[in-house]
């Protein structure tokens, strides 16, 4: 007999092992789209919230001016980020994610390291204020 090889024993622990692996990776998969089918009606509207607060707060410039149009582009953008949460579950937003990252890698990196600057700020303040 081959020394080389696993015993049958060992690749039926193996085999097992790896069934295992999967169906938790399944099971952490199902509690992720739960929780993210779960947030995902409060997040749109906290976006449509801030969507109008911005919308309310153009009103008061005069219009036509810069800053008023930069807040009234910003809250229909929030507004239809908010829409799409509401119309897509977890599935069709990774996709559209990785189609977005695929066609322009460049800005994904871009948003990606704010995002990671912003969420290293927001942990390191957490941090500090609670020495």
């Amino acid at each position: 007999m081959d020394d080389k090889w696993p015993s049958e024993s060992t690749q039926e622990k193996m085999g097992r092992l790896a069934h295992d692996v999967r169906d938790k990776a399944a099971d952490a998969s199902e509690k992720i789209a739960e929780k993210f089918d779960r947030g995902r009606e409060a997040a749109a509207d906290k976006m449509e919230d801030a969507a109008t607060t911005l919308s309310q707060t153009a009103a008061e410039f005069p219009a036509g001016r810069g800053l008023a149009d930069t807040l009234e582009g910003a809250a229909q953008r929030l507004g239809a980020g908010a829409r799409y949460i509401r119309e897509h579950d977890l599935e069709a937003v990774l996709n559209d994610t990785r189609d977005c990252v695929r066609t322009h890698p460049g800005g994904a990196l871009a948003v990606a390291a704010a995002a990671g600057l912003v969420l290293g700020l927001l942990l390191s303040r957490d941090r500090s204020e609670a020495f």
